[in-house]
């Protein structure tokens, strides 16, 4: 029945280019070239890469505010190409990107974590909506890339315990010091014994700024969390 729907609605709406509009998939070869993987030094905290420099170090953000979080590691740079694509994900359910996702997975896992690391992990929590946009858009898409980290770390996915307890206004747009005040005690935390001591793998899709992770790493930690890895789809160059 599944198949037979799917066989349907592409009928109806054939698949086309996000970037150029050419029939028979959402990103076409042509296109995928114009994705700007990140690839060059970078921060090894939370991943910023470095445009000019060849040296691994702090960036200036970490090193005079470091952020609540262990390390974030990202796939994409989040410019024009890459922001098509995640909205589409975002507000026109393209759940399309999570399979293009998990083609790429294993290279952020590699970016990311030592193999130690990754045997460390016990638990993969996403960053949560509110109620009320859940309600809206009917699903989260940092959830969806979660269950996809989770199957592939093989670690349990935790959504319990991380919650939206205010309703934020929309960040874009916002300057850094906008987005710490509109984030201003956002999260909460419900049954805390599931992830005291314990290491965790915090997902969400675009890294602007950082302090939506940081907020929510600034929780968990309160909360007894031992550490906070994190990981998105893409990374603004600038935070």
């Amino acid at each position: 029945m599944a198949s037979f729907l799917k066989e349907t609605l592409l009928l109806i709406f054939p698949q086309s280019c996000l970037l150029c509009q050419k029939p028979g998939a959402f990103l076409c070869d042509d296109c995928r070239p114009r994705l700007s993987f990140i690839a060059s030094e970078h921060c090894p905290v939370c991943g910023v890469p470095f445009i000019s420099s060849s040296t691994c170090h702090l960036c200036v953000n970490c090193f005079s505010n470091p952020p609540h979080y262990d390390k974030h590691r990202s796939l994409l740079v989040y410019d024009n190409v890459s922001k098509t694509l995640i909205h589409d994900l975002k507000y026109r359910a393209g759940f399309w990107l999570c399979d293009f996702f998990d083609i790429h997975i294993k290279t952020i896992a590699s970016s990311l974590f030592t193999p130690a690391e990754i045997q460390s992990i016990d638990c993969v929590l996403p960053v949560p909506l509110h109620n009320s946009k859940l309600a809206s858009r009917g699903y989260n898409q940092s959830l969806l890339l979660a269950k996809r980290w989770a199957r592939f770390l093989n670690k349990p996915l935790l959504t319990n315990v991380l919650w939206r307890q205010q309703s934020t206004m929309p960040q874009t747009g916002m300057n850094r010091k906008g987005r710490i005040h509109n984030l201003k005690d956002a999260f909460g935390l419900k049954n805390t014994d599931l992830c005291y001591g314990r290491i965790v793998l915090l997902v969400d899709d675009v890294h602007t700024t950082g302090t939506t992770l940081n907020e929510a790493a600034k929780v968990l930690k309160r909360a007894g969390v031992n550490s906070v890895y994190a990981t998105t789809l893409a990374m603004a160059l600038w935070k």
